[in-house]
């Protein structure tokens, strides 16, 4: 069944208007772009633009002239230090293009304008919708009336005011949207804290010097509290000839909210105070040459050149606004590009976001996807490339409460985790234990846990933990290497950890087969995961330097789906571990309170499992276009999830050197206090529950090897036992023995004749 013909108004005619124009017009509906300047002659807009992914998507399918090249070819970015030695360089093929040659092509597609850019402009190949590019208007209000959209147009030569009326209305009228505040004034812009300064200068203009520096390349140079980006675009009438190009320069620089400096800088030669963006040609004289001196001092000669050689710069405060809801209506209206959801421009997905949000559009009213679809996708592109972005334009950096947080937290438990692996070692010392392996993998644990920590540390001073718009782009290839490495340590501490968690449980219960099985069996999944997860970590790029150097050919798998997969499973056996020990503690003969409290000491490692669920939690919500945030945030829970597992692995071992410290607090003239210590080292005939007669509470550690039992004399008895394994202690009357047997199944009994052997649990 044919498609109705449907009629879309489109408010805004700027590049996003332009691309959703030429889409739905080519699926055969008809277009109006209400656009409120004046003139199709769009002059002095010549700012730099870098095509991405979905833009060439979008030419590939859409461009009639395909044969005319719109673009400067740039081999690589180059980051120079203020010598002009190269600090950095790798290679990332982008095409550089500019707001005019982009305006004038779109309109050559739309409505067929020729210009001294489009001097020829070739028929539609097949039948489409009609298009009106319509000037001089601006929408100044919208409702819905029998099922079609009305909009109030005001006519801003006539001074008049009209009604027209669409099927469907798209509102792509910029970052700073009219309509954006009608339907959703609860939005409101935030100054960033920085501004672009922005201009061209012609190649032929500058010294072949600067010339050389600057070929074919994307430079960025660093300043304390700012940067430039300069790269070549096409020169006039979209001229691509070598002397005939633009070198275009954004350079960044930080000026305080409300400051003196921000109301001069975006104040016009006439006065008037600008919001968002100084136009061209209108800056005041005196602003500029505060900057050129500014340049002069603090940047190397080529990028001061430039700025010395500007005569038409312009301005903008770079802001930040929420984003906005994208379907309004029952979907009969839709924002979309910068008035939907504005990026700062240093990430350089302006005219991406644009081009993909005209795919999502056309699909959807191809209906090969539904509204809730498309909103969804729309305001959650993941179709973004982002990290490859970063490799075009930097950041400003700013201040990281978030990374400091980080830090802060790793710093805390880091230590925590130390002491309580030094309370692990003091008591297996005070029972007179050698270490074994599960005590051994605990301190290989906490050796890689420091390692995770440390990568967290530096990702942090790369950058981690701001908004990605803050970020220098040059710390992005280490950050992502950094987190290749946090993923390898974070997968062997919890591995590490788990294991010797596992084996503690096989010293104490080892006299039930059925358990050794179980227990063997999760160590096998244990150790099978961890070799698996570190594959899954080398191989989700092919090649595995792409993992940080995304410019390379090959392959990625998700990384979000990485993550969401190694922490369901860390999920599943945690709680396998967690449970496996309760129903043999339950089976002990012993009083209730004290199968709850070893319980309790046992199920600690929910709050592991709490935090790995946290993480699966957070990894779920991972986008790649705020990646470095966000990557802060899964790096908390990441790195406490081996930390607070070493201090729970330890946890059970705590009673003896805690029992030691109380009785230094209390009888410090009978515990053989030193200057060296609280407790002297007992002699290899002695064991921490020998000692115990005051007592009737037992450590939780394993028998000694080559021990079948210790006997303690119980409670009110007046002997001191031996310490021999064969004798038993008796009170002063005769009578029965009366002990206590602590065996290697763990199961405690009393009034059991001296030599009977019993292997029950």
């Amino acid at each position: 069944m044919e498609e109705a013909k449907m009629h879309v108004v489109i408010i805004g005619g700027s590049l996003t208007g332009l691309m959703h124009g030429i889409a739905i017009k080519r699926l055969g509906h008809d277009v109006t772009i209400l656009e409120q300047h004046h003139s199709s002659t769009r002059e002095g807009q010549a700012a730099g633009i870098v095509t991405m992914e979905h833009s060439h998507s979008f030419l590939s399918r859409h461009d009639l002239l395909q044969d005319q090249p719109y673009a400067v070819n740039c081999s690589s970015v180059q980051i120079l230090r203020k010598d002009l030695k190269v600090k950095h360089e790798f290679q990332r093929p982008m095409k550089m293009s500019s707001w005019n040659v982009l305006y004038y092509r779109f309109r050559a597609n739309f409505d067929g304008l020729e210009s001294s850019y489009c001097t020829h402009v070739p028929k539609e190949s097949r039948e489409v919708g009609n298009a009106v590019y319509d000037q001089g208007k601006r929408a100044s209000e919208v409702e819905v009336i029998d099922d079609k959209v009305q909009i109030q147009v005001e006519d801003t030569i006539k001074k008049s005011t009209s009604t027209l009326s669409g099927d469907l209305v798209l509102v792509s009228d910029g970052s700073a949207s009219q309509m954006r505040r009608l339907l959703q004034p609860q939005l409101k812009h935030s100054y960033a804290g920085y501004v672009a300064w922005r201009g061209t200068v012609i190649e032929s203009s500058v010294s072949d010097e600067t010339r050389s520096i600057f070929q074919n390349k994307t430079t960025i140079h660093a300043t304390e509290g700012g940067y430039v980006a300069l790269y070549t675009i096409p020169g006039e009438n979209g001229s691509l000839g070598a002397g005939k190009r633009l070198l275009n320069y954004v350079w960044y620089t930080n000026i305080p909210a409300d400051s003196p400096e921000l109301k001069e800088a975006m104040t016009d030669s006439t006065g008037q105070q600008h919001h968002h963006t100084l136009p061209i040609g209108k800056m005041s004289r005196d602003v500029w040459e505060k900057q050129r001196n500014l340049a002069h001092r603090i940047l190397p000669p080529p990028f001061a050149e430039l700025v010395d050689k500007t005569t038409q710069p312009f301005i903008s405060a770079i802001s930040d606004i929420d984003v906005s809801q994208a379907v309004h209506f029952g979907g009969k209206l839709l924002f979309v590009g910068d008035a939907l959801m504005p990026f700062r421009p240093h990430v350089a997905c302006s005219t991406n976001q644009a081009a993909l949000n005209a795919t999502l559009v056309e699909k959807l009213l191809a209906r090969e996807i539904d509204l809730a679809t498309y909103e969804r996708q729309v305001l959650d592109p993941d179709g973004f490339d982002v990290v490859v972005a970063l490799g075009n334009i930097g950041m400003i950096p700013s201040s990281n409460s978030l990374g400091l947080t980080v830090v802060s937290i790793d710093a805390i438990f880091l230590a925590l985790s130390a002491i309580a692996l030094a309370i692990r070692l003091n008591s297996r010392r005070l029972t007179g234990h050698r270490l074994c392996l599960n005590d051994y993998l605990a301190l290989l644990a906490w050796v890689f846990a420091a390692a995770l920590v440390s990568t967290a540390v530096s990702a942090v001073s790369q950058g981690a933990g701001q908004h990605i718009q803050h970020v220098n782009p040059t710390n992005i290839p280490k950050m992502l290497q950094g987190f290749a490495a946090a993923e390898t340590t974070w997968i062997l501490s919890n591995t590490a950890i788990k294991t010797s968690i596992l084996h503690f449980y096989l010293t104490l219960f080892s006299v039930n087969r059925r358990f050794r099985i179980l227990d063997f069996g999760l160590i096998g999944i244990v150790v099978l995961f961890g070799l698996g997860a570190i594959l899954q970590t080398f191989l989700l790029c092919r090649p595995f330097a792409k993992t940080w150097r995304p410019e390379l050919s090959g392959t990625c798998g998700s990384l979000v789906w990485s993550v969401i997969a190694t922490s369901l499973v860390n999920v599943l056996v945690d709680i396998s571990i967690i449970i496996l020990p309760m129903p043999m503690i339950w089976k002990l003969q012993m009083a209730r309170w004290r199968k709850v409290a070893l319980t309790l000491t046992f199920g600690l490692g929910l709050i592991v499992c709490t935090i790995t669920i946290t993480r699966l939690a957070i990894a779920s919500r991972l986008t790649t276009h705020d990646f470095t945030y966000d990557l802060a945030r899964l790096a908390i829970v990441t790195d406490l999830e081996p930390l607070l597992g070493i201090i729970v692995a330890c946890a059970p071992l705590f009673p003896p050197t805690f029992k030691a410290f109380k009785d230094h607090i209390r009888k410090p003239q009978s515990t053989g206090t030193s200057a060296r210590g609280f407790a002297k080292m007992p002699t290899r005939s002695t064991t921490y529950l020998d000692r115990q007669t005051s007592s009737d509470s037992y450590p939780l550690t394993g028998m000694r090897s080559g021990r079948n039992e210790t006997r303690v004399t119980a409670p009110g008895d007046r002997n001191t036992p031996t310490h021999d394994n064969d004798t038993t202690g008796t009170d002063q009357a005769g009578g029965e023995p009366r002990e206590i047997k602590v065996k290697r199944g763990w199961e405690i009994r009393t009034d059991v004749p001296r030599y009977q052997k019993d292997e029950t649990v």
